[in-house]
């Protein structure tokens, strides 16, 4: 009866040894998953961060090249109201004219 009672006990003592394995071996798998995952999800967020950095850039280099056109076209306007000064609706030379486009036209690096 006692032999039958510790075989038992064995039996089960080896079940819930099994058992524990069993859920240590998938608690370290899920682990190692997000563990990875993890690593992952750094790597993102880095080339995240990197792509804000440089839209950042890109957008102050659109702000400094959005200024120095307006200064290009205020300057423009300025010669071209200093040429047609004291001159009431006189139409402009054709010639000058296309000038003036070109210069409006023309990136002023």
């Amino acid at each position: 009866m006692i032999r039958n009672a510790l075989t038992v006990a064995l039996c089960a003592a080896l079940g819930l040894s099994g058992a524990l394995g069993w859920l240590w071996w998938a608690a370290k798998a899920r682990n190692d998953a997000l563990v990875a995952q993890n690593a992952d999800l750094q790597r993102s967020v880095m080339v995240l961060r990197a792509a804000e950095a440089q839209a950042a850039e890109a957008h102050a280099v659109a702000k400094a090249a959005a200024a120095r056109w307006e200064r290009r076209a205020a300057e423009i306007q300025q010669t071209l109201n200093t040429l047609t000064e004291g001159i009431e609706d006189a139409p402009l030379d054709p010639d000058l004219a296309d000038r003036i486009n070109q210069l409006r036209t023309r990136d002023p690096d």
